[in-house]
């Protein structure tokens, strides 16, 4: 019978612990190229809707700040709240509060005037989520601020 001191039987477990820590890396790895990266823009936008009759219901709100969500994978169910509202899509849709994102595409929301995403500090939370998975958390002021000035 061998014993844990020979060199034989240190250097089988020295080796299936190297190809252990090999497998898991690449599975971690795997992993995390699957993970949806987004970027954040932020913008200055004066949007003022027509004025009466009244508005059609998918007409844009009264805005001045709009926030350009830009995936790396397709979001099927797109977004976006600051702080605890939720703010719609610039493009009129059925279903203004939520839109799909294709791979490498970008969609706007737009920040109605009542609300303030500047806040307090770094500004109001904004999150973006994918149906109800939140895939993206960020304070207000440290979003890049794209306003052509």
């Amino acid at each position: 019978m061998t014993s844990w001191t020979d060199p034989l039987v240190i250097a089988t477990l020295f080796v299936a612990g190297i190809a252990g820590v090999a497998i898991l890396a690449t599975i971690l790895s795997d992993r995390r190229k699957e993970l949806i990266k987004i970027e954040l823009e932020r913008f200055e936008e004066h949007i003022v809707p027509p004025p009466p009759p009244p508005p059609p219901p998918h007409s844009p709100a009264e805005s001045q700040w709009s926030i350009r969500v830009k995936p790396n994978k397709t979001m099927e169910h797109c977004v976006v709240y600051v702080g605890e509202t939720q703010i719609p899509t610039a493009r009129a849709s059925s279903h203004p509060l939520e839109i799909k994102i294709t791979a490498g595409g970008a969609e706007n929301f737009r920040i109605p005037v009542y609300v303030n995403p500047f806040g307090e500090g770094e500004g109001q939370l904004i999150v973006v989520k994918d149906g109800k998975k939140a895939r993206k958390k960020q304070r207000f002021r440290t979003i890049p601020d794209m306003t052509v000035h």
